[in-house]
């Protein structure tokens, strides 16, 4: 094919189809010449194809074998070939047949290690007048990295950096310019490096710039020059040793190395007198960067942390805040283990300060204990405004995780009703908040925290199984089942399917309680008040499950009564289903742990009004002192009352006697006053029959007129006047106009006037029978 229907093929990139049509040629042609162009025309059109280069490579090869040789095919195989070796035998068989090929030439100059070779091919680039940038790059290199920087900046010269300043290789050559000026003890052009130390080039390389300048100012003795430049230094030089320049169509990078040129500038500053502030700094920078480019495994002594942290601290002292500087000191300062200093550098300059590391340090970092309260303490007094600090946040999280891995549930409760309303946790956290408040026995805060999770992550399969513990210990036994089974659904956990199983037996369990507890339901309506009063005081104790959890001994302490007695109301309790022992239940204690029929005491509630009154008097009834009322000898007064012969008296007294004494051990005072008067007539009635004889009469007399037939005849000891006065009103108190005169006159019905009444009944019986 003639060359140019063939490169206009390829400018058309019609590549298949002259792939095409090249394969069907050299096929059918016979003419060896010919085929091998053929061959190299369809090499050609393979390079273009990322996919078909291999074949091109092959092509190639073939056609040097054949003898037919092309500069193009000596520099495409070189190019093509990673082994540096085989890239420059290519290009050297190229050579020895087109010593004046520019291309080779240039490959020669990029591949080659051999001083003698490079400068042959760029000798021979001069005399064919093709020359340029790239070749003065290279050549550059060659001579810097020899430290010959005046041949080097020979090189340099001879770029137009306004040609290239759109290139990014040009503030690479500008400052690669200026260390070789510097290092030949010439002057710097100070506006022209100033545009790149404060500027672009400063960001990029960090002190390399600076030290050029201190270089400059180092030739030319200008001490408080060299002082400004330290100033300016950045803490981290970020200097890699090296820059990598790729200019223009390189055959790769160019690379200048300067870590020793900088080693040197900084030997230099050693040996001049510079202020031991700026002393100082240089030995920061230098901890720093040492710091920053050590092995994370790499220990320091004790004597190295406190050198070092002496020397940060100085630096700090002399400056408002650096963040290298700082975040170094803190490393340094937990390194040596004081860490409520470190603490303190946190939250006085770090944490206003953009510091990713110091976060992310506290993360990593195992703090004691108390270190991890020092944080949160420090953190609860935060101001508010600090609090939309993203870095303050950030440290919240972090702070609630070592709480979390540490099980100090309490203080992460207490971070989240702080900043709850100021910051908005992440899911990881919102879990870990959960999880405290179902420990601190908060269920209402952990269902609304997981809940939160599981709207960002609804396939969180803890937090599904968490939730569904909570509601199993609430007793909702359906929700907690659901949520076990989804749980499991997404991640199969053996925790899952004990859970699973658990309510499941529990829902049997359940199902059985549901049965005996309506027994208990018949059994209430038929029940007597001393047994529901003990049964209430019971289900007082019951907690948020409806569980009792109570001792033998601690029983008859809630039941009010003796251990005897307790025993025997518990055992009614369970004979008759109002309650049921619980056997297997959660709870880590030794005691015993009882489940209420909670609809029984619905059914308590609802008769509540109708029962008041017999509470009332149970309640009377359990206020009695058993001791004190055997020591009232009831049983010798009933025997002395059986003496009366007069079976009528003897009727009324008896009964009525045995009506006073229930009245008044129940505190019935007016019942008291008004039985009490009834008695003392009738025995008044039986002295007086008993010693004279008298008629119907004496049952219209009132107790003033008895008393007074008993005083005069002695047939009783004298009786106070006020003792008969007060009888006499209180025994009318029987009717209610004279209760409310009586009151306002302070005559009121007390325990004071039933005990004097009921003592006075007493020695009458035993004096008159």
């Amino acid at each position: 094919m003639n060359w140019d229907g063939f490169k206009q093929k390829i400018e058309d990139n019609n590549l298949e189809d002259l792939e095409n049509e090249l394969i069907k040629k050299i096929e059918s042609e016979q003419n060896e010449d010919v085929k091998n162009l053929l061959k190299y025309q369809l090499g050609i059109c393979y390079t273009y194809n990322m996919k078909t280069q291999e074949n091109a490579i092959s092509i190639f090869k073939e056609l040097i074998s054949n003898d037919f040789n092309r500069p193009y095919i000596y520099s495409y195989l070189a190019q093509h070939t990673r082994n540096l070796k085989k890239k420059e035998e290519y290009v050297d068989s190229g050579l020895l047949l087109f010593n004046e090929n520019e291309t080779l030439n240039r490959q020669k100059i990029y591949y080659s290690e051999d001083e003698n070779q490079i400068k042959k091919s760029y000798k021979m680039l001069e005399i064919i007048n093709k020359t340029n940038y790239s070749d003065y790059i290279k050549l550059s290199s060659l001579f810097f990295n020899k430290e010959e920087y005046g041949k080097a900046q020979e090189f340099l010269d001879k770029f137009n950096l306004e040609e290239i300043k759109e290139d990014p290789a040009k503030n690479e050559i500008e400052l690669i310019k200026w260390i070789c000026i510097v290092l030949n003890g010439k002057s710097l052009n100070l506006k022209s490096i100033k545009k790149y130390t404060m500027g672009d080039l400063n960001s990029e390389y960090g002190n390399t710039a600076r030290y050029i300048e201190i270089a400059h100012f180092i030739n030319k003795n200008e001490f408080k020059n060299i002082e400004k430049c330290i100033k300016l230094l950045d803490y981290c030089d970020n200097i890699d040793g090296f820059f990598e320049v790729y200019i223009f169509r390189t055959y790769g990078t160019i690379y200048f190395t300067y870590e020793k040129i900088i080693n040197s500038i900084k030997e230099e500053l050693n040996k001049i007198s510079i202020s031991e502030q700026s002393r100082n700094k240089l030995k920061c920078i230098d901890i720093i960067n040492e710091h920053n480019n050590l092995d994370e495994e790499h220990k320091y002594t004790k004597k190295e942390l406190k050198e070092k942290i002496s020397i940060l601290e100085e630096e700090l002292n002399n400056c408002q805040y650096d963040r290298e500087l700082c975040e170094n000191l803190f490393d340094f300062l937990l390194l040596l283990g004081k860490e409520k200093k470190a603490i303190t550098l946190l939250f006085n300059k770090c944490i206003d300060n953009y510091s990713e590391k110091n976060i992310w340090y506290i993360s990593k970092y195992n703090f004691n204990n108390e270190a991890i309260k020092e944080i949160t303490e420090r953190l609860k007094n935060i101001s508010l405004y600090r609090r939309k600090n993203t870095k303050v946040q950030e440290l919240l999280k972090i702070n609630i995780d070592l709480l979390f891995n540490n099980k100090m549930y309490e203080e992460i409760c207490e971070l989240e009703q702080q900043f709850h309303k100021d910051v908005k946790f992440d899911t990881n956290t919102n879990f870990n908040i959960a999880y405290s408040y179902a420990e601190m026995g908060n269920s209402e805060n952990a269902i609304k925290y997981y809940e939160i999770v599981l709207s960002d992550e609804e396939n969180n399969s803890a937090a599904l199984n968490n939730l569904g513990v909570i509601y199993k210990d609430k007793g909702n036994i359906d929700k907690a089942l659901e949520l076990f089974n989804k749980s499991e659904g997404i991640t199969h956990d053996d925790i899952h399917v004990r859970n699973i199983k658990d309510c499941q037996e529990i829902k049997k369990e359940k199902k059985k309680q549901d049965e005996q507890f309506k027994i208990g339901e018949s059994n209430i309506k038929n029940e007597n008040g001393y047994i529901i009063n003990k049964l209430c005081k019971f289900a007082d104790k019951a907690n948020e499950s409806n569980h009792v959890i109570c001792s033998y001994y601690e029983l008859q302490q809630v039941l009010e009564t003796n251990p005897d007695k307790a025993q025997e109301i518990l055992k009614t309790f369970l004979d008759k289903k109002y309650i049921i022992k619980l056997s297997n239940h959660n709870y880590a204690t030794s005691k015993s742990v009882y489940l209420i029929n909670e609809n029984l005491i619905k059914i308590i509630n609802e008769q509540k009004e109708e029962n008041k009154l017999l509470n009332s008097i149970i309640d009377k009834i359990e206020g009695i002192n058993i001791q004190s009322v055997s020591e009232m000898n009831i049983s010798s007064k009933v025997q002395k009352i059986s003496n009366i012969s007069d079976k009528k008296i003897l009727e009324i007294v008896k009964r009525d006697y045995l009506e006073l004494y229930e009245s008044f051990v129940l505190q019935n005072n007016k019942s008291v006053i008004i039985l009490s008067g009834s008695i003392i007539e009738a025995l008044l009635i039986h002295i007086i029959k008993s010693n004279e004889q008298i008629g119907n009469k004496i049952y219209n007399m009132d107790i003033t007129e008895l008393l007074k037939i008993c005083e005069n005849k002695r047939y009783i000891s004298k009786v106070p006047v006020n003792l008969i006065s007060g009888l006499k009103k209180y025994r009318n108190f029987v009717h209610p106009g004279v209760e409310i005169r009586e009151t306002s006159k302070k005559i009121i019905l007390n325990d004071d006037a039933a005990n004097i009444m009921w003592s006075f009944v007493n020695w009458l019986i035993d004096y008159a029978i």
